[in-house]
């Protein structure tokens, strides 16, 4: 038996009995007794014979007895489904006839296992009539001659009245059957007695409406699920969490709503109370090695080189703009304009690509739904960790609130996740260093390596990938994502923009989102919030004067990132005159400063200490204890400094060796690292997140470094020319704000970047202005008429000439509203001045959106300028998508992509466009399998015969026939996991293909049988090599474990060819494989082998160490 405890099955048996009733049946010159319990709200289940006389006659009510109640209940033939002569499953339901029914007691089981221990409570013919229990144990299924289904039990004696009774079973903890008739012992047999039992799954198939009313158990029998534990919720396959889950979910949540300031400023409160949920638009792929220039510990010394490789980081436009301060409502606005940008073999896009970035309004809201993970992609502040917070709230409260989850999630630290350890040990050491005293026992360890409850994933939830500063370590984090079985673990990851090669894998499986800033109105809503939370009066007319303050300070624009919109409300909030920082660097200051301050008054290091170590330490530890305190802002900014010059050391380890100079003879390391460690933890400016200190955040860590280096450094013009350069732009503009606070005039810096007439200087010299460097109104207007000049200079690259208007936008909003008004009709910009000029502009926007929408331009460009009309204007929207879907004119996929955005507005419009064109046989199989994964999108029962048609058509490709059945997996899993099965199993489907198929059924959850077709390509001699490598790609990046078996074993096989041996021991090394080394060491000793072999293994070797 399986149970909770005393105190747990005594509240389960509680809730079994009073689930039951009594009933009494009187018919013409009898009465007849029965049980009877509840299945649905006002239904009662019984035996079809308590109710019918001996002659067939129905009862034309039943007196019921519930909870010292009397109960009137109907019945009805159609309800009735009688013996007979042991054809039917004898059932029958009752209704309730009062309006105040009472609620269903009882949840209906799957079927039992032999030996399972059975519990029944009923109402027999005896001196019990009160209620009765028995105990019985569970035999097997037992079938009457007439062919009805009766399982048969031992070991309680069954008397008449106990007919209908339910069956609990304690293993599942609810009902298994209902009690039919009783087993009597023959003599001499040696038998028990027993009894006979109609199965769960009988009464189901005899009343369909509950199996509905079984589906809803989560929500309408929460109070009954509650009392199982969880042996018994798995056992029973619910859809809900048992006790150490929701133990767990309530710490979660706890945890992530804790807003990150909330230990330094008590107003900032619950981060659920002011969070504003923020727009995701789906962009493009992760950015390649030509797009940020990232930096880690590993290449310190050549960041600046890095940096100043600008024509490579314009090439990642949508990247770029997405990582400055001050980004548009669509930081990716020229993606879906192929021909605005170089791509990355240096030509540029050819008219009628029609790549772009999805600009549906998204919310995180949809994320946990997204298959199998989602890669989140945002510039400093953008609000990611602050999202994963909100999600992980959001989930946990839907369990916890009795709705069923998408997803469990589970916040972690990416560097969690290159850990040496298994996946489920990762995720479990990081959730118990977050959760810690939340937890009132510890987390069972095996918490993580199962689903959470049946059927349902985990969403891990990756916080900072960019975090990882060695290149390696990120590597491992991203295969341990690559490697995770996508039914037990899902992920969301944040992060900056990477330049990894790993980032491009990942984005295979993780289509990547770019959160969106906020709007004005937006804006207004979360100042609203903020002045809500702290309590303050006539909050709507503060956040008006809050955001007049804020275009004061020229910091509207900076302020729609969130981390700086948080920071800007508190300090409006705090301050006596409802005044603003004039600049971005200010206001950091100014933030600084209050946290710093706050904390400065709680602390006591000192008096923390042992009193031993006191006394050893004397007054030289009591005066380097104040010391440390009132230095905390240099060890702070020293902390930064050396974190930002590549130094990936915990910050603990930093601050250790940063003060050693300050640590009293008397006072052991030991006992001065923990000083350290509670000045940390009470500076404000650092928290202490799963068990290691990070800054509140990075771009504290990068204001402060900016602090220090400004004390040594003069102004220079070589620094502010990294303003434009994504990686390094937060720390060059906050230089430049802290030089000009300290008194230099930067005028003659900026006019000198402006003389060098390139748009990078020009560039720097315009985000040096937005940011709120003092300037003169005269230098600004030289600013802008270099914006002017770039923008509307043929000769100037076209991803230079959108970056002037987007700064131009900025620094004088009606001037270049008005240019990009004028540009709107050059095929170079197209519908991204449209778009753009609705963020400036948007009455003129939209109508300059309907016209290129209607326009004669190429399909292309009609349908961005309708999708974005959509976006702004749902009729115009969708008037727009409707004439294009419709225009036979246009391109297959320029209507399906139309069609498909229509499903936001008419979707049943959308879906009868999108099945006549699947069905087009005159169309591109290409062009019909991609309206029928759209129409999958907007009618998935429609869409599965439209797939398994395409996927069963022999006049098609076996490429396109195989991608029809892989797109039918996410409609119809069983179906297509058969079809790729063939395809994978099939010679006469070329190996490439075959390997596909395999890889397919092992990326969506068909492990087992992926593996081994894989496995068996890989190595198959009589497969051509394509397909070997095919398969064995396929399993490095699904199932790294299996991979290098293979590989080890085609590494150490002499028959093998000497270049095959070599590249599968450099592949091993590849993976990270413990075995490799050994492997290219006993190659490079071979003396079989050649001298040049010899050397490659060996060169091999030395780029593993």
């Amino acid at each position: 038996m399986s149970t909770s405890g005393i105190a747990g099955a005594s509240s389960l048996e509680t809730a079994f009995r009073t689930a039951t009733l009594a009933l009494t049946v009187r018919t013409a010159g009898a009465t007849k007794y029965g049980t009877g319990f509840f299945v649905a709200p006002g239904v009662v289940l019984t035996c079809a014979h308590v109710v019918l006389g001996a002659d067939g006659e129905l009862a034309p009510g039943v007196e019921g007895l519930w909870n010292g109640k009397q109960l009137r209940l109907s019945t009805d033939p159609k309800d009735m489904r009688p013996f007979g002569e042991g054809q039917g499953p004898d059932l029958a339901l009752l209704r309730v006839a009062s309006s105040e029914a009472p609620h269903p007691g009882v949840c209906l089981a799957v079927p039992c296992d032999p030996g399972d221990e059975l519990w029944a409570f009923g109402y027999p013919q005896t001196d019990y009539r009160g209620g009765d229990p028995l105990a019985f144990r569970y035999v097997g299924g037992g079938w009457h001659v007439g062919g009805a289904a009766l399982d048969k039990v031992a070991g309680g004696q069954v008397f008449p009245g106990h007919s209908g009774a339910p069956v609990l079973n304690r293993r599942t903890g609810c009902v298994a059957g209902v009690i039919r008739a009783r087993q009597r012992p023959q003599a001499g047999a040696g038998e028990e007695y027993g009894a006979r039992l109609i199965p769960t799954s009988v009464v189901l198939d005899a009343f369909p409406e509950l199996v509905e009313a079984r589906g809803q158990a989560v929500s309408d029998n929460w109070g009954w699920l509650s009392l199982l534990d969880d042996e018994q919720i798995r056992a029973g396959g619910w859809c809900a969490p048992g006790p150490r889950l929701r133990a767990y979910l309530y710490a979660a949540r706890e945890s992530a709503d804790e807003h990150p300031y909330a230990a330094a400023l008590p107003a900032a409160g619950d981060l659920s109370a002011v969070y504003l949920e923020q727009r995701l638009a789906h962009g493009p792929e992760a950015s390649s090695p030509r797009s940020s220039g990232s930096w880690s510990s590993e290449d310190a010394a050549s960041r600046r080189s890095m940096m100043m490789m600008r024509r490579h980081i314009r090439l990642a436009f949508a990247g770029y703009k997405a990582d400055r301060q001050r980004q548009s409502t669509e930081p990716a606005g020229a993606i879906d304009e192929p021909d605005s940008l170089d791509t990355e073999d240096g030509r540029h896009g050819v008219e009628g690509d029609t790549t772009e970035s999805t600009w549906a309004p998204m919310t995180v809201g949809g994320l946990p739904e997204l298959a199998p993970h989602a890669l989140i992609l945002g510039g400093p502040g953008a609000g990611k960790s602050s999202l994963l917070r909100h999600m992980t709230t959001r989930l946990a409260s839907s369990w916890l609130d009795h709705r069923m989850g998408a997803a469990v999630p589970v916040r972690v630290p990416a560097e969690a996740l290159s850990a040496s350890t298994s996946l489920s040990e990762a995720l479990h050491a990081a959730a118990c260093a977050d959760l810690g005293t939340r937890l009132h026992s510890p987390l069972p360890a095996d918490l993580f390596q199962v689903s959470p409850v049946p059927g349902v994933p985990w969403l891990v939830l990756v916080d900072g990938l960019d975090e990882i500063l060695s290149r390696r370590d990120r590597r491992r984090a991203v295969h341990a994502v690559m490697a995770a079985d996508p039914q037990r673990y899902r992920f969301v990851l944040t992060s900056r923009p990477l330049d990894e090669a790993e980032t491009l894998l990942l984005c295979r499986k993780a289509p990547t989102h770019w959160l969106q800033p906020f709007d004005h109105s937006e804006l207004r809503v979360l100042a609203t919030k903020w002045f809500e939370a702290m309590n303050l009066s006539g909050t709507e007319s503060l956040a008006e004067r809050f955001l007049v303050e804020l275009d004061r300070g020229r910091l509207r624009d900076a302020a729609r990132v969130p981390l700086l919109a948080t920071m800007a409300c508190l300090l409006f909030g705090q301050s006596g005159d409802c005044r603003l920082p004039r600049s971005r660097a200010e206001l950091y200051e100014q933030f600084t400063e209050l946290l710093l301050d706050v904390e400065r008054e709680r602390l006591d290091l000192y008096r923390r200490l042992p009193s031993h170590v006191r006394r050893q330490a004397g007054t030289r530890g009591e005066e380097a204890a104040e010391q440390l305190i009132s230095g905390v802002r240099e060890l702070m900014e020293e902390i930064a400094h050396r974190r930002i010059e590549g130094d990936a050391r915990p910050l603990l380890d930093i601050a250790v060796e940063a003060t050693d100079g300050l640590r009293p003879a008397g006072l052991p390391v030991g006992q001065w690292r923990e000083v350290l460690r509670e000045l940390l933890r009470q500076s404000g400016v650092l928290v202490e997140r799963f068990g290691v200190f990070s800054f509140v955040h990075e771009t504290f860590a990068e204001y402060l470094a900016a602090c220090r280096y400004c004390r040594e450094v003069p102004p220079d013009e070589e620094t502010l020319s990294l303003a434009v350069l994504p990686d390094m732009e937060s720390f060059a503009l906050f230089t430049a704000g802290v030089w000009a606070r300290e008194g230099h005039n930067l005028e003659s810096l900026v006019l000198a970047l402006l003389a060098h007439g390139t748009p990078t200087a020009q560039e720097a010299a315009a985000a040096l202005a937005i940011d709120g460097v003092p300037l003169s109104a005269g230098v600004i207007e030289c600013v802008t008429e270099a914006l002017v000049r770039s923008a509307t200079d043929p000769d100037v690259h076209h991803a230079d000439q959108q970056l002037a208007i987007l700064y131009l936008t900025e620094l004088d909003r009606r001037r270049g509203a008005a240019l990009i008004a004028r540009l709107a009709d050059d095929e170079r910009f197209g519908s991204w001045a449209a778009r753009w000029l609705v963020d400036v502009d948007r009455e003129q926007g939209i109508e300059l959106l309907r016209r290129m929408a209607g326009s004669d331009k190429p399909h292309d460009k009609r349908i961005h300028a309708a999708r974005r009309l959509l976006d702004v204007d749902a009729q115009l929207g969708d008037e727009a998508l409707t004439a294009l879907a419709s225009d036979d004119s246009a391109s297959p996929y320029t209507r399906t992509m139309a069609a498909a955005t229509l499903a936001r507005t008419a979707p049943e419009r959308s879906m009868a466009f999108l099945l006549s064109f699947a069905a087009d046989r005159t169309a591109e199989p290409g062009e019909r399998i991609n309206a029928a994964v759209e129409l999958a999108k907007v009618a998935p029962d429609q869409a599965k015969d439209v797939l398994a048609t395409l996927t069963n058509d022999e006049g098609l490709s076996v490429s396109d026939r195989l991608r029809a059945a892989t797109d039918l997996h996410s409609v119809d899993p069983e179906r297509a996991a058969t079809l790729l099965r063939v395809f994978a199993t099939d010679p006469r489907v070329p190996s490439t293909d075959r390997a596909d198929a395999a890889g397919s059924l092992l990326m969506r959850g068909h492990e087992e049988q992926g593996v081994a077709l894989l496995a068996e390509l890989a190595s198959d001699p009589a497969i051509e090599s394509e397909g070997r490598e095919r398969g064995l790609m396929w399993l490095m990046e699904l199932t790294r474990g299996k991979a290098a078996e293979l590989l080890a074993t085609w590494s150490s096989d002499p028959s093998r060819p000497v270049e095959v041996r070599i590249e599968a021991a450099e592949r091993l090394m590849d993976l990270g494989s413990p075995l490799a080394t050994a492997h290219l060491q006993a190659l490079a000793s071979d003396p079989a082998l050649t001298s040049r072999e010899r050397r490659r293994a060996r060169r091999a070797l030395s780029r593993g160490e």
